[in-house]
């Protein structure tokens, strides 16, 4: 996913079991994970390379609840089981 220097939802809908958020290291920027407040200075600070694992949950994620920020030209990648 390339970066827009936007909170956004992971995915608009559905729900999964566990999620992995990986930086790309290639990136000049930390990506941010958290909830719809995420921005440039709140929320999960991942560095370039830098990964986190929202263990398996048995109630599920909400994706759509689920926010990053990017910044422009950075990149993040990420990966869920539903």
């Amino acid at each position: 996913i390339s970066g827009t220097s936007a909170a956004v939802p992971i995915a608009s809908s559905g729900a999964a079991v566990w999620v992995q958020v990986v930086a790309d290291p290639g990136n000049s920027n930390p990506v941010r994970l958290g909830d719809s407040t995420v921005s440039p200075t709140v929320g999960l600070r991942l560095a370039p390379g830098a990964g986190q694992m929202l263990p398996y949950k048995g109630d599920q994620y909400s994706l759509a609840q689920i926010y990053i920020y990017v910044v422009t030209g950075d990149k993040v990648s990420i990966v869920w089981a539903n």
